[in-house]
């Protein structure tokens, strides 16, 4: 699966578009009516959205996570040296 944050602008549009497209040829061919296939794949983009959203705050806590250990490790270890 490719995530969403890494595509740059023009091609997070194309996947999202077609990532739409896809909802809603897969709820007409299940048989839903067209109002009702249009509000299901509108509901899988919302929770699309929210997914890569989700991801995207993750990713930061664990890098602003992984760096503070840096710091931390690097400072213990600079007062282990000044000992």
């Amino acid at each position: 699966m490719i995530m969403l944050s890494n595509l740059e602008s023009a091609k997070r549009s194309l996947a999202l578009a077609a990532a739409q497209q896809s909802y809603l040829q897969t709820a007409q061919a299940l048989g839903y009516e067209e109002n009702d296939a249009q509000q299901w794949a509108s509901t899988m983009m919302t929770l699309l959205e929210i997914a890569s959203l989700a991801s995207e705050r993750v990713t930061a806590k664990l890098t602003a996570i992984s760096k503070t250990k840096r710091i931390s490790a690097f400072l213990r270890g600079s007062l282990f040296l000044s000992r």
